[in-house]
């Protein structure tokens, strides 16, 4: 897997979420240089534990998010969450019995995680966000021009 680097097209537009898919992203190429370049278990094994670790906090972080902005996808979004943490916890069960792991395995889940999922699902989130703030924003217009309407009488 060629390294990611952050690049705007992968920012979803909303600050916080964008800061952790960088560390997200990182914390990925570490664990695919492991895998494919090093071969080294302990790394891999390292990498696992870190990625399982911040997609806790990640996840959480993000739906929250969701739950703020009352995204009507939720629901939907935490159960992928579900999948790819419970993919995480089955490769490193798996590293643990065979003390070995495919490595094409893996870097088909991480560009698969990355490239589906941030990039497709999470955008919906930042495109709901921005259609939620425009809205709020508008709203918040209207309301101040009716308000300071001398010709409305209410």
């Amino acid at each position: 897997m060629a390294k990611i680097e952050w690049t705007p097209a992968l920012s979803i537009g909303v600050e916080i979420i964008d800061e952790e898919h960088k560390k997200l992203i990182a914390i990925c190429n570490k664990l695919a240089y492991s895998v494919k370049g090093e071969r080294n278990n302990k790394a891999i094994t390292e990498g696992f534990k870190e990625l399982r670790a911040y997609t806790v906090y990640h996840f959480s972080n993000e739906e929250k998010h969701q739950q703020a902005i009352s995204y009507p996808a939720a629901n939907a979004h935490a159960q992928e969450h579900a999948r790819l943490r419970k993919r995480v916890k089955d490769y490193q069960q798996l590293l643990y019995r065979e003390g070995y792991i495919s490595e094409d395995s893996v870097i088909e889940f991480l560009k698969d995680w990355l490239i589906n999922h941030v990039l497709h699902e999470d955008m919906k989130i930042g495109q709901f966000f921005r259609s939620k703030t425009l809205e709020t924003t508008q709203n918040a217009v209207m309301e101040e021009n009716e308000n300071a309407d001398p010709n409305n009488s209410s």
